[in-house]
């Protein structure tokens, strides 16, 4: 019996081993160097451009820092529901997105979004889920 168990801890610790491996591999790479990043934001006609030189990790940290949204907490991270004072209204199903270097998707949230050296983003208040 005793060899069963340790068998099975050994097993359990290679695979927590494998798994923390491919978890470092896979997760987005952020550091706490000086980054020139920065963040247009755009409501309808309204246009607004923010540079910053900064050592925040996420965009998430960016933005607070430049003090530019408002939001909430959720159980999938920070909501963006205002930015720069401009709210999006849930009853014209607006909401802000989130995209980087010239219009493309970003698939994490701000607080997940890594901070690269010259990163450009843009806050977009959209209409229709």
């Amino acid at each position: 019996m005793k060899r069963r168990t340790l068998l099975a801890s050994i097993l359990l610790l290679a695979a927590c081993l494998l798994l923390f491996g491919v978890y470092h591999m896979f997760s987005p790479d952020t550091n706490n160097e000086l980054k020139h990043v920065t963040v247009s934001v755009v409501a309808d006609s309204y246009v607004n451009s923010h540079s910053a030189d900064t050592r925040a990790e996420t965009l998430y940290a960016l933005l607070e820092e430049l003090q530019l949204v408002e939001g909430e907490q959720s159980a999938y991270g920070f909501f963006i529901t205002a930015v720069e004072g401009i709210a999006a209204d849930e009853g014209l199903q607006q909401w802000w997105c989130i995209t980087r270097d010239g219009g493309q998707p970003v698939n994490t949230g701000a607080e997940s979004t890594p901070l690269r050296d010259g990163d450009v983003f843009e806050l977009t208040l959209t209409q229709g889920w």
